[in-house]
């Protein structure tokens, strides 16, 4: 006679296990969010003035080729998180703290998926749930998970390039993710994403 067990398999426990630990840093994400939204705004500080300012250029003047902040200096980065910021704000309907940073929480909530599935794929369920804490556990990561400014777009897609990269090299995927992320990281702050990622593999 065969004795049932109710113990579930290896692959359906490494599920529950991926489960658990997406929720637990989605709800880290959620909750430093809420802390950042219902707190005091900063938007004077880190010139973020100039990236709201921007994206009212595009919404209000349709200038989405060349956008000018209050002062008619052009800016000096390329447009993708002003891109962002307005389609969100214009998809609202309204020009509010949420929309205008949309890219930085957006991007933020990217950044700790990737770091979750890369960490937990290369060292496993238990450093992958540090990851979302670590990231936003500190002054910096706090600050950048609602702010206007191009810094955690950026850091999303150097992150993404770099795990093309990787991918690239040691799975021997296809380039299309890489050319992918690359662009974007082009069209935030320039060719830098390229040297960080490679220099950070």
């Amino acid at each position: 006679m065969i004795e049932s067990t109710d113990e579930p398999a290896p692959k359906a426990r490494s599920i529950s296990t991926t489960h658990t630990i997406l929720l637990l840093a989605i709800a880290s994400w959620a909750g430093f969010l809420l802390v950042r939204a219902t707190g005091p705004a900063d938007l004077l500080s880190r010139d973020q003035v100039k990236l709201a300012s921007y994206q009212l250029d595009i919404i209000e003047n349709d200038s989405w080729l060349w956008q000018q902040d209050q002062d008619g200096h052009f800016a000096s980065k390329p447009p993708l998180t002003q891109w962002l910021g307005a389609l969100a704000s214009e998809a609202l309907g309204t020009f509010h703290r949420l929309t205008y940073a949309f890219p930085s929480w957006w991007a933020t909530l990217i950044t700790i998926l990737i770091l979750v599935g890369w960490v937990g794929r290369e060292f496993g369920a238990a450093a992958a749930i540090w990851a979302p804490l670590l990231l936003l556990c500190h002054q910096l990561g706090l600050r950048e998970i609602l702010l206007a400014r191009s810094d955690p777009l950026f850091q999303c897609t150097t992150l993404l390039l770099a795990l093309g990269i990787w991918r690239c090299w040691v799975d021997g995927a296809g380039p299309w993710p890489l050319v992918l992320a690359g662009t974007a990281a082009l069209m935030t702050k320039g060719p830098l994403g390229w040297v960080m990622a490679l220099l950070g593999l």
